[in-house]
């Protein structure tokens, strides 16, 4: 019984640490910083842009690459919802951050 209940929960925890490990910024997202208040004499990108993941720091990552990707320097957060389901991390559960984009500094471009 031990090693069965080892090989059927093995898979569950690896898939585990993959979702939480699976957070990085990439090449844009490293070049966006995250502020509290919307920055002065900054343009804002257009719409509200949602990062998502199991975690608070992959669903951050992720909103960062994504507004990285639409030439953003900075974003400012205006909210965030978590949607709880199945018991394990893995069986469903999502954070989703909201937050504006802004391009700050050098030549803005529409």
């Amino acid at each position: 019984m031990g090693k069965c209940s080892a090989i059927f929960f093995a898979p569950l925890f690896c898939l585990g640490l993959s979702a939480c490990s699976m957070a990085s910024l990439d090449q844009y997202g490293s070049q966006v910083t995250v502020l509290e208040n919307p920055p002065q004499n900054c343009e804002e990108i257009s719409g509200i842009f949602l990062g998502r993941g199991p975690a608070e720091q992959y669903a951050m990552n992720n909103l960062r690459n994504i507004v990285g990707e639409k030439g953003g320097t900075h974003v400012v957060i205006t909210g965030g919802t978590q949607l709880m389901q199945g018991f394990l991390p893995v069986g469903g559960n999502s954070l989703t951050i909201k937050g504006l984009g802004y391009k700050c500094g050098g030549t803005a471009s529409g």
